[in-house]
């Protein structure tokens, strides 16, 4: 026998004949199944809802879900549009649907940026093939805040698997959708028969993913127990008859609370189908709702999950709120601004300035409300009429403005006319100083906006700035840390730098060559001494010009002509050059010829003893690279060296320290016996 009674309507409810069940026992489609959560990572996840990034709150509401769901839940993580710009294959298996590993899945979602394209179809089946769809049971609970962008029509596609597949069946959340393609991306969930939902903050994309995940039946589903008696449960809907636009605001209600039902407010007229705001009703009663910004006659409505049937619905008045700013009525471009304010502070509300001819919904750099009153706020770098704006966080609707007029700044650079490229440029300026400004120095055809080494205007008001190592004509410019604009320049030529470099003609490979010079002594500047054939840049031991003059540097180790550059430290540009023929090494080695086993072999020789050059004995034919016993050449003639540990024929050989060339050798015999 079935209890059956009427819907009860109140003076706030209208409410349409609906039976519903006080509780619901039965398991959800695709119970036990395997499932993956196939989130959105393309470029419009970078946009801002209440002051946070789309994906910012998507990746807070997954957290969230994943900590809420038992120790035996089996849900994996598909991504699309986060590694490229624009590549309609950007999908991937992040984590496989297997039991749930937390650490695991929240690092996941953590990493992903978004970037790319929104290819649903191809997520879609790249789902399904990763969950074998065609052999058991699967569910795909697919986020997205936007339509397909790769020319595929995603509805036929979640048709064509449905049709294919075992139990294959879609839950779509539409996340910050319009009401228009909402309805277009609720077909995907209609074709497999998931659940359609809706989400429009970090609130709601939290309720429609665990009513997601609840239909889906992640975990172990309970056991089935006897449904019980079938009863009406009474829809009403009860608020204060006016709050203000974009308030949050308590809504009480009754009704069969099934799983995805919710409250949303749209404005009076509109069609049933269409959602503004909403709140499930999963969140209790009363439960919190933000109203709409824009000002008027406004409809509660109590919707059903499941068919999106309006169960009840209640006016309510929508009322403007007041906005006071308070700012000098002028400030210089790029300047900090105080700005007091009184205003709903709701959340994600936030003030701006920008210049006035800027639509409404545009906005600069900006301060939300949470901050307090007064907010700090920097000035827009185009001069004339602007406006401070206090924007709704809801929909970037202007509550408030005030004009305040932008004045240009007044700058002055002092430097010399003439420097040597690639020498620092001392630089006196005035100026307004503002956060991240900077001076930088560049040749006259670097585009507005380029920069070469640079000094920040907070650090003295009088700089050191590196110049391009290029000769020719260049400008000082003063630039603003907000935008890279110029805010002023003054020119400077770039002269050639004037470098002498004094020297022996030849010197022995691998010695120490004595070089006096003069020249620009720039920052990190240094002389090396390489093959004349090597390329201009490279470098062989170096001695940096700082040191002083004269300095010493190491010539190579093999024979040949050379040459001395003096190289610019800031690009490793040659400055000068001066020939060195580098001669060989004369070297003369003498020992016994035959020497008794671990009896220490006495070396004399001459040769050029550079700085780490060293005597060794090896057996015959060991690779030049290889020494064991070695003496520094340093110590002096005669040498003393350990014998092998074997005997047989070896070799006594003289090695540059420089590069482990072997210079000379000579013959030796380590014998058995005396």
């Amino acid at each position: 026998m079935k209890l059956v009674s009427c819907v009860l309507l109140t003076a706030s409810a209208l409410v349409a004949p609906w039976c519903a069940r006080a509780a619901q026992p039965t398991t959800a489609p695709g119970a036990g199944a395997s499932t993956l959560i196939v989130l959105d990572a393309s470029g419009s996840m970078t946009e801002r809802i209440k002051g946070e990034t789309k994906i910012d709150i998507a990746k807070r509401a997954v957290r969230e879900l994943v900590a809420s769901l038992p120790d035996d839940a089996r849900l994996g993580l598909v991504v699309y549009g986060h590694r490229k710009p624009d590549d309609c294959n950007d999908i991937e298996l992040l984590i496989p649907p297997l039991r749930l590993d937390r650490v695991a899945f929240v690092a996941a979602v953590n990493a992903v940026k978004p970037k790319g394209r929104t290819p649903l179809s191809a997520a879609l089946e790249f789902a399904a093939r990763s969950l074998d769809y065609t052999k058991q049971a699967s569910n795909v609970i697919l986020v997205s805040d936007g339509l397909e962008t790769c020319n595929q029509d995603p509805c036929a596609t979640a048709a064509r698997l449905k049709a294919a597949g075992v139990n294959f069946i879609v839950h779509a959340v539409a996340f910050d959708l319009s009401a228009r393609d909402a309805k277009k991306f609720a077909c995907i969930a209609s074709a497999t028969g998931g659940r359609f939902l809706q989400a429009n903050d970090a609130a709601t994309l939290k309720d429609a993913l665990y009513v997601a995940v609840t239909e889906a039946s992640v975990a172990t589903p309970a056991k089935p127990t006897p449904p019980p008696l079938e009863v009406i449960t009474p829809v009403t809907i009860k608020a204060a008859p006016s709050v203000l636009v974009g308030a949050a605001f308590p809504v009480g209600w009754t009704g069969p609370d099934n799983a995805g039902d919710y409250i949303t407010i749209v404005p009076k007229g509109t069609p049933d189908g269409d959602d503004g705001n909403l709140a499930y009703t999963r969140q209790g009663s009363p439960l919190q709702l933000t109203a709409l910004v824009d000002p008027g006659e406004a409809e509660l409505r109590y919707v059903a999950g499941r068919s999106h049937t309006v169960l009840a619905r209640a006016s309510i008045k929508l009322t403007e709120a007041e906005v006071t700013l308070t700012a000098a009525p002028q400030a210089t471009a790029g300047a900090i601004v105080s700005i007091a304010w009184k205003g709903p502070n709701n959340q994600g509300d936030y003030l701006t300035i920008v210049p006035k001819t800027t639509e409404d919904g545009g906005y600069a750099e900006c301060a939300n409300t949470t901050a307090g009153s007064p907010v700090k706020i920097t000035a827009p770098m185009e001069t004339g009429d602007g406006e401070i704006r206090y924007m709704s966080g809801q929909s970037r609707r202007v509550l408030g403005r005030r004009p305040i007029k932008i004045l240009p700044a007044d700058v002055t650079l002092a430097a010399r006319d003439e420097v040597v490229a690639g020498a620092v440029v001392e630089i006196t300026w005035k100026g307004p100083n503002n956060r991240n400004d900077y001076l930088t120095v560049v040749a006259k055809t670097v585009p507005d906006g380029g920069r070469g080494a640079i000094a920040y205007t907070a650090q003295s008001s009088t700089l050191k700035v590196t110049a391009p190592g290029e000769v020719g004509a260049g400008e000082i410019r003063y630039m603003s840390g907000q935008g890279d604009l110029v805010l002023a320049r003054r020119p400077i030529n770039f002269v050639a730098a004037e470098v002498t470099l004094t020297a022996p003609d030849e010197a022995v490979a691998g010695s120490a060559v004595e070089i006096t010079w003069t020249g620009p002594n720039n920052q990190n500047d240094y002389l090396t001494i390489v093959g004349k054939a090597a390329p201009d840049g490279e470098r062989g031991a170096i001695a940096y010009t700082g040191q002083g003059s004269p300095l010493k540097v190491t010539a190579p180790g093999e024979p040949g002509p050379g040459e001395i550059r003096y190289m610019r430290g800031q690009d490793d540009q040659v400055l000068a050059r001066r020939a060195l023929a580098i001669t060989a090494a004369k070297i003369t080695l003498k020992a016994p010829a035959r020497v008794p086993l671990r009896e220490p072999v006495r070396v004399e020789w001459t040769g050029p003893n550079n700085q780490n050059d060293y005597l060794t004995i090896v057996p015959q034919g060991t690779p030049d690279v290889h020494s064991e016993n070695h003496a520094w050449t340093m110590s002096g003639s005669p040498a003393t060296l350990s014998p092998p540990d074997v005997p047989g024929p070896c070799e006594i050989r003289y090695v540059n320290g420089q590069d482990d060339r072997v210079l000379a050798r000579i013959s030796i015999e380590i014998t058995a016996s005396p």
